[in-house]
Formats: structure tokens, sequence, C-alpha cells
């Protein structure tokens, strides 16, 4: 855990200073985002989930980006503890960010998620959605993302340590 903080403090070290060199003529490479995710999906212990966080995403080449992002996923059929989820995503975005409107994306990579009770699990991830830009440079994000474990130190209750969600994003780029 210790060194995924440190990537990701490296990450925003670098990626803020490379923003303020960058030309203002080549878009916007560097935004943060926040979201919230209604989910389904299947665990021991629950069928519906609520996802929420926010990050921050760095565009290093025209359309290849590399995101990090963190938040809290909460369990509807057991509120008594939501996980801490932090992922790592590369994306890829089939248009510029200077087109100002609609910017349909992939994303893909790996999730941790852990518990005040020690819990820690690897997640994979794969999304698609689309940003769509303002003329302020801020924007809308609306995304569907699907994560899946099948291993790690523990599962959430009894039966196979298989979890698995589909949640649908909706979030605010600025």
């Amino acid at each position: 855990m210790k060194v995924l903080a440190v990537s990701i403090l490296l990450i925003g070290m670098t990626t803020s200073t490379y923003a303020q060199s960058a030309p203002a003529d080549e878009g916007r490479r560097v935004w943060g985002y926040v979201f919230a995710a209604p989910a389904i999906g299947g665990a021991p212990t629950s069928e519906q989930f609520f996802h929420w966080g926010g990050g921050v995403e760095w565009r290093f080449q025209p359309r290849v980006g590399l995101a990090a992002d963190m938040g809290a996923l909460h369990f509807g059929d057991s509120p008594a503890y939501p996980l801490f989820m932090l992922s790592i995503d590369g994306s890829y975005h089939f248009r510029d960010q200077r087109a100002r409107a609609l910017v349909p994306f992939i994303t893909g990579g790996y999730s941790g998620a852990s518990l005040v009770a020690g819990l820690d699990m690897p997640w994979a991830n794969a999304g698609a959605g689309v940003n769509y830009w303002l003329r302020n440079g801020k924007g809308f994000l609306a995304e569907v993302r699907y994560q899946v474990t099948r291993r790690g130190n523990g599962c959430y209750g009894a039966g196979p340590c298989r979890n698995w969600f589909v949640e649908s994003r909706a979030g605010f780029n600025f």
C-alpha cells in the first residue's frame, strides 16, 4: 500500500510540473474529476453497491492517459463498513480534448480494496465512457466500469472468493 501511495504522490508532482510547462495550444493534459456510481454485482454478502470518489488524469500523449482515483465502496445490504478503493488505470481517448465536445474513451487497470479490519484484495477493472468538455475547460463524465477480484487475504463473507460489480459512473471534470 505504501508503494501505491508513493506512486500517486510522484504522479501528482510530475503531472503538476508538466502541466505548468505545456503550451496552451496542446489542449488539456491534466484534470481532476469526482464521481458517484450506483452498482450491481455479485458478492457473498451483497448485490447492490454505491461507489463514490475522485481522482486525477494525466494525458501524456495526445490520446493516451494515466489516471489514479480513490473512493469508498458501500455495500447496499451491509451498511456497516465501506471498502476503501484505489485505482490506477491507463486510458485511450478516441478524440483529442481540444475538440470541446464529446470525447469517448476506454480504460482499464488495477484497483486495490482495503477495509479497516485489514482486508486487502487486488481487483482488475475495465470500462468505457465519454467526457463532455465545455468551453471553460470543465466537463461532465459518464462511464460504465466492471471490477472483479478472485483472490486476496480474505473474502467479504462465506462462499467463493470471487466478487464483482458493474458500476455506472456520473461525474464532473475540472
